[in-house]
């Protein structure tokens, strides 16, 4: 909950007790709910409003009818009125703090961030998930960096949140008016805030996993940045769910046709993706360099991540792109290395608890174990294969009782997101923090030289609080 919210409840909370117990005589609680009634005010101008508090408006509503009424009410009645005012203060809790509004801060970190957003036109390569001849692959990116001005702005979690309501409203499964709470999330940063003159910063990639957007993680990139980084979160459209174009149209997901078992053949689809993924961070570098940031950017220190596919690509990149220090793989399937590939830089896989299913599961599906488990054997043998051929300070970890979905942001909508099936068996909120600090350390000692022994701290924490299986 938020400030404001907290006082109100509690405030509503303090009216409620007053009608049991002799807390005001009829002055003083006039001016108790006067003041309530202002803060109300206050906490809808300044928090707006969210539907999470809708029970808490009807007490206060009827509280100011009860001041009026109460003499008029007959005792059987006022038990009944106590009971449903008990219940609607009860479930405004419950509400608020079940479905919160993510406030993602930059505390304890070295510098203020700033947001440029920009649209790109590829004009030397055609879009290959599209029919049309004369289209070109276009892009949105969004770039987080350092600022030498220590603001207190905020930037939405999820800009143009209305056009592509749809988006979250299919994600969800839930009816558009609940998603408006949506709209008050936000991360510490300031939109076009001015730039170092002199200082260089390494720059990392991030690329969202397939069918999802590059909105996934705006709170751990803005922590990256706030670290000493230039972030380039890259929307890969009609991969992503949404992509606005720069003729304002909005288009989604875009499936290539299935060219095989993208689990056991090289050339399969996501493969394809996955390169074409990689054409997109050589673009958006290129671009860059003609860009105002670039005079904050180390070109010489770049650092590759992503989430899922996002995560395939980190992979695939640190064995194809040039001056790659650090590439990190957030739960990604790898694909499309040759046995003969070495990566350049490297790596830290994170993979999440393979899933595990009962014999009586898997004879239902009319299938047997040893199908089940070959998925999992190939990811393994081939997470071992980038790990064997990369650099020394390569890490393959994997991290118990999590899910997919706990390596992004989505999990956060919740604090019962182990309940609501949307995270693993995990605490979501500790877990993230976790991951944004080896994340963190990671990309240091490999794109700014801090002590190896930093990050060993970290890994031997990880290992005693969420009993990581680290391989090196």
């Amino acid at each position: 909950m938020r400030l404001l919210e907290i006082i109100l409840v509690a405030l509503l909370s303090i009216h409620f007790i007053g009608l049991f117990v002799r807390i005001f005589n009829q002055k003083s609680r006039k001016w108790f709910l006067l003041f309530t009634l202002l803060l109300f005010i206050f906490h809808l101008l300044i928090e707006g409003y969210r539907w999470q508090m809708i029970p808490s408006y009807l007490v206060m509503f009827s509280l100011i009818l009860i001041y009026f009424y109460r003499r008029k009410i007959k005792k059987t009645l006022s038990i009944v009125r106590n009971t449903i005012l008990l219940f609607l203060v009860s479930l405004s809790i419950f509400l608020s703090f079940s479905l919160p509004v993510l406030q993602f801060k930059n505390l304890n970190s070295k510098y203020p961030v700033g947001i440029k957003s920009y649209q790109l036109i590829d004009k030397k390569r055609a879009e290959i998930l599209t029919e049309k001849p004369d289209d070109f692959r276009e892009l949105s990116i969004r770039v987080y960096y350092p600022t030498p001005l220590n603001h207190k702005e905020t930037y939405p979690y999820i800009p143009n949140f209305e056009v592509i309501r749809h988006t979250y409203q299919k994600k969800l499964g839930w009816p558009s008016f609940l998603l408006d709470y949506l709209k008050l999330f936000t991360i510490d940063a300031m939109e076009n805030a001015p730039q170092f003159e002199n200082d260089l910063f390494p720059l990392i990639f991030y690329s969202h996993g397939l069918t999802n957007n590059y909105n996934e993680a705006s709170g751990r990139l803005m922590n990256i940045a706030s670290k000493g980084y230039v972030v380039v979160a890259i929307n890969h459209s009609y991969s992503s769910d949404f992509a606005i174009l720069s003729n304002k149209e909005v288009v989604g997901y875009m499936a290539l046709s299935q060219l095989g078992d993208p689990i056991e053949k090289i050339d399969s689809v996501k493969t394809i993706i996955a390169n074409q993924w990689l054409n997109d961070v050589s673009f958006v570098k290129e671009y860059l360099t003609d860009k105002q940031l670039s005079k904050n950017i180390d070109f010489e220190n770049i650092g590759l991540m992503g989430f899922s596919a996002g995560g395939t690509m980190a992979t695939l990149g640190s064995h194809k792109l040039d001056n790659i220090k650090a590439a990190i793989n957030l739960d990604g399937t790898p694909r499309g290395m040759l046995e003969t590939d070495i990566s350049k830089s490297p790596i830290l896989a994170i993979f999440s608890q393979p899933l595990t299913f009962t014999d009586a599961q898997i004879n239902a599906w009319g299938i047997t174990r040893e199908t089940v488990e070959a998925p999992k054997k190939l990811i393994q043998k081939r997470s071992m294969k980038v790990l064997n051929s990369a650099p020394e300070a390569s890490y393959v970890i994997t991290f118990p009782k999590t899910k997919h979905s706990n390596f992004i942001e989505y999990p956060l909508i919740s604090p019962l997101s182990k309940y609501l099936d949307i995270g693993g068996n995990i605490d979501s909120k500790k877990s993230y923090e976790y991951l944004n600090n080896i994340i963190v350390a990671f990309l240091d000692q490999n794109l700014k030289n801090s002590e190896e022994a930093h990050l060993k701290k970290i890994l031997k924490t990880g290992v005693q609080e969420f009993n990581l299986v680290i391989q090196e």
